[in-house]
């Protein structure tokens, strides 16, 4: 059980390290400032049920992301708009959970998502990266 839960959460480490890492300049046009090396500021959708605060993140790590990538991370949390699988169903059923997921897999959720076409593959991206190779070795 504890391997389980340390591989979810290194996961969940590697997508926003993925996620952080992949934002590039071309992104669409919200604002611009000259605080980063990227000029355009984005907005990434973080679609995430174990979170207890929803909106643009706020605070020191907000900072050090927009800082550095010129980046806005926007949480969608569940348990803030009422709870239960009813945001996760509407969003699903639109088919945009966001832009970055972190949920359970619980009950078929994981199939789910990948039969309808709601999670990229990230395998072939993340194939030659540091960060891969220094987990498989771990393990």
């Amino acid at each position: 059980m504890r391997k389980k839960q340390i591989s979810v959460i290194l996961c969940a480490v590697l997508a926003v390290i993925a996620v952080l890492a992949g934002c590039k300049k071309e992104a669409s046009v919200e604002n611009t400032t000259g605080n980063s090396s990227y000029d355009k500021l984005i907005t990434v959708d973080v679609f995430d049920t174990l979170a207890n605060y929803q909106g643009i993140q706020s605070g020191w790590f907000a900072k050090v992301v927009k800082d550095k990538f010129n980046m806005e991370l926007n949480i969608i949390a569940p348990n803030v708009a009422g709870g239960g699988d009813t945001l996760f169903q509407t969003r699903s059923a639109a088919g945009n959970l966001g832009d970055l997921i972190i949920t359970k897999t619980e009950s078929g959720r994981f199939e789910n998502m990948v039969k309808a076409g709601l999670l990229m593959d990230m395998a072939p991206l993340l194939k030659d990266k540091i960060y891969i190779k220094i987990m498989k070795m771990q393990f």
